[in-house]
Protein backbone atom coordinates (compact mmCIF):
# COMPACT_ATOMS: atom_id res chain seq x y z
CA UNK A 1 0.00 0.00 0.00
CA UNK A 2 1.42 3.32 -0.88
CA UNK A 3 -0.94 5.61 1.14
CA UNK A 4 -4.72 6.46 2.04
CA UNK A 5 -6.61 8.66 1.20
CA UNK A 6 -9.13 10.15 3.78
CA UNK A 7 -12.61 11.66 4.65
CA UNK A 8 -10.53 15.34 4.78
CA UNK A 9 -9.16 15.26 1.14
CA UNK A 10 -12.38 13.19 -0.28
CA UNK A 11 -15.17 15.45 1.53
CA UNK A 12 -13.68 18.56 -0.65
CA UNK A 13 -15.23 16.61 -4.17
CA UNK A 14 -18.10 13.97 -5.23
CA UNK A 15 -16.51 10.39 -5.29
CA UNK A 16 -17.43 7.81 -8.02
CA UNK A 17 -15.94 4.89 -6.93
CA UNK A 18 -16.10 1.51 -10.04
CA UNK A 19 -13.91 -1.07 -8.52
CA UNK A 20 -15.22 -3.38 -11.26
CA UNK A 21 -13.73 -1.17 -14.15
CA UNK A 22 -10.86 -0.44 -11.65
CA UNK A 23 -11.38 3.52 -11.14
CA UNK A 24 -11.93 6.25 -8.70
CA UNK A 25 -12.43 9.39 -9.73
CA UNK A 26 -12.83 12.88 -8.05
CA UNK A 27 -15.43 15.40 -9.24
CA UNK A 28 -16.60 19.41 -8.73
CA UNK A 29 -19.73 19.56 -8.98
CA UNK A 30 -22.35 22.01 -8.36
CA UNK A 31 -25.07 20.14 -8.15
CA UNK A 32 -25.89 16.34 -7.26
CA UNK A 33 -28.93 15.00 -8.35
CA UNK A 34 -29.57 11.21 -9.40
CA UNK A 35 -30.56 12.75 -12.76
CA UNK A 36 -26.63 14.87 -12.60
CA UNK A 37 -24.86 11.36 -12.85
CA UNK A 38 -23.04 10.72 -15.86
CA UNK A 39 -24.25 7.16 -15.42
CA UNK A 40 -27.09 5.67 -17.50
CA UNK A 41 -29.72 3.02 -16.07
CA UNK A 42 -31.13 2.98 -12.51
CA UNK A 43 -29.25 3.82 -9.35
CA UNK A 44 -30.73 4.02 -5.82
CA UNK A 45 -30.47 6.78 -3.62
CA UNK A 46 -28.98 6.30 -0.34
CA UNK A 47 -28.89 9.09 2.53
CA UNK A 48 -25.99 9.15 4.32
CA UNK A 49 -24.33 11.17 7.01
CA UNK A 50 -20.81 13.07 7.43
CA UNK A 51 -19.36 12.81 10.03
CA UNK A 52 -17.30 15.55 12.09
CA UNK A 53 -14.31 13.64 10.84
CA UNK A 54 -15.41 13.31 7.69
CA UNK A 55 -15.95 9.76 7.59
CA UNK A 56 -19.30 8.64 5.43
CA UNK A 57 -21.83 6.51 7.44
CA UNK A 58 -24.90 4.94 5.93
CA UNK A 59 -27.97 3.28 7.50
CA UNK A 60 -28.10 -0.45 6.24
CA UNK A 61 -30.58 -2.81 7.05
CA UNK A 62 -29.06 -6.27 8.22
CA UNK A 63 -31.45 -9.42 8.85
CA UNK A 64 -34.41 -7.05 9.18
CA UNK A 65 -32.43 -4.04 12.18
CA UNK A 66 -30.89 -1.41 10.95
CA UNK A 67 -27.42 -1.06 11.34
CA UNK A 68 -24.92 2.26 10.98
CA UNK A 69 -21.84 1.27 8.50
CA UNK A 70 -19.05 3.08 7.53
CA UNK A 71 -17.99 3.00 3.78
CA UNK A 72 -14.54 1.60 3.61
CA UNK A 73 -13.06 1.03 0.13
CA UNK A 74 -9.91 -0.14 2.52
CA UNK A 75 -11.31 -2.94 4.18
CA UNK A 76 -11.14 -6.18 2.23
CA UNK A 77 -14.38 -7.51 3.35
CA UNK A 78 -17.46 -6.06 5.24
CA UNK A 79 -17.38 -6.98 9.24
CA UNK A 80 -19.39 -6.11 11.75
CA UNK A 81 -19.30 -6.33 15.64
CA UNK A 82 -19.98 -9.10 17.67
CA UNK A 83 -22.38 -7.42 19.63
CA UNK A 84 -24.66 -6.18 16.85
CA UNK A 85 -24.10 -9.59 15.50
CA UNK A 86 -26.14 -10.87 18.42
CA UNK A 87 -28.47 -8.22 17.77
CA UNK A 88 -29.41 -9.53 14.62
CA UNK A 89 -30.28 -12.77 15.82
CA UNK A 90 -26.90 -14.39 15.24
CA UNK A 91 -26.46 -16.87 18.61
CA UNK A 92 -23.40 -18.88 17.47
CA UNK A 93 -20.88 -18.24 15.84
CA UNK A 94 -18.19 -20.63 16.57
CA UNK A 95 -18.57 -23.08 13.67
CA UNK A 96 -18.21 -20.42 10.97
CA UNK A 97 -14.44 -20.06 9.85
CA UNK A 98 -11.76 -18.00 11.20
CA UNK A 99 -9.69 -15.19 9.58
CA UNK A 100 -7.95 -13.16 10.18
CA UNK A 101 -8.06 -8.90 9.22
CA UNK A 102 -5.30 -7.06 8.89
CA UNK A 103 -5.64 -2.98 9.52
CA UNK A 104 -3.68 0.08 7.93
CA UNK A 105 -1.61 0.25 11.21
CA UNK A 106 -0.21 -2.83 10.99
CA UNK A 107 -3.31 -4.62 13.50
CA UNK A 108 -4.61 -8.40 12.94
CA UNK A 109 -7.46 -9.23 14.23
CA UNK A 110 -9.39 -12.31 13.88
CA UNK A 111 -13.21 -12.59 12.48
CA UNK A 112 -15.59 -15.11 11.91
CA UNK A 113 -17.21 -15.10 8.09
CA UNK A 114 -21.11 -15.70 9.06
CA UNK A 115 -23.84 -15.94 6.41
CA UNK A 116 -26.04 -13.59 6.83
CA UNK A 117 -30.06 -13.46 5.56
CA UNK A 118 -30.28 -10.44 4.08
CA UNK A 119 -28.15 -7.18 3.80
CA UNK A 120 -30.07 -4.21 2.36
CA UNK A 121 -28.57 -0.69 1.57
CA UNK A 122 -31.43 1.39 -0.08
CA UNK A 123 -33.08 -0.61 -2.45
CA UNK A 124 -30.31 -2.85 -3.09
CA UNK A 125 -30.59 -6.00 -1.81
CA UNK A 126 -28.02 -8.85 -1.21
CA UNK A 127 -29.42 -12.06 -0.07
CA UNK A 128 -26.81 -14.64 1.60
CA UNK A 129 -24.31 -12.20 2.30
CA UNK A 130 -20.88 -13.41 4.05
CA UNK A 131 -19.83 -10.80 6.38
CA UNK A 132 -16.83 -11.03 9.60
CA UNK A 133 -18.14 -10.72 12.83
CA UNK A 134 -15.98 -10.16 15.41
CA UNK A 135 -14.59 -7.65 18.29
CA UNK A 136 -12.24 -4.76 17.69
CA UNK A 137 -12.42 -0.86 17.71
CA UNK A 138 -11.34 -0.77 14.41
CA UNK A 139 -15.07 -2.04 13.37
CA UNK A 140 -16.66 1.15 14.00
CA UNK A 141 -19.28 2.28 14.21
CA UNK A 142 -21.08 -1.27 14.56
CA UNK A 143 -20.21 -1.87 10.77
CA UNK A 144 -17.87 -1.18 7.89
CA UNK A 145 -19.25 -2.22 4.46
CA UNK A 146 -16.13 -3.28 2.20
CA UNK A 147 -14.62 -3.51 -0.92
CA UNK A 148 -16.73 -7.32 -1.20
CA UNK A 149 -19.80 -4.92 -1.75
CA UNK A 150 -17.90 -1.80 -3.44
CA UNK A 151 -16.51 -3.97 -6.01
CA UNK A 152 -19.83 -5.30 -7.81
CA UNK A 153 -21.23 -1.83 -7.57
CA UNK A 154 -20.79 1.72 -8.83
CA UNK A 155 -20.78 3.99 -6.08
CA UNK A 156 -20.78 8.24 -6.43
CA UNK A 157 -20.86 9.74 -2.95
CA UNK A 158 -21.85 13.50 -2.56
CA UNK A 159 -20.23 14.58 1.00
CA UNK A 160 -21.61 17.78 0.13
CA UNK A 161 -25.64 16.69 -0.46
CA UNK A 162 -25.09 13.89 2.33
CA UNK A 163 -26.28 11.13 -0.71
CA UNK A 164 -24.88 7.98 -1.93
CA UNK A 165 -25.81 6.24 -5.09
CA UNK A 166 -25.90 3.22 -6.08
CA UNK A 167 -25.70 1.45 -9.51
Amino acid sequence: MSGLIGGDVLSNYDVEIDLSDRRVRLWKASTCRANDLPWTGPRATVPAHVTWGDRLIVTVTLNGKQVDALLDSGSAISLLQTEVAREVGVTIISADPEVSIHGVAGSTIMVRLHRFGTLRIGNDQIDGPEIGVGDSQLISPEMIIGRDYLRRRRIWISYRTGTLFVQ
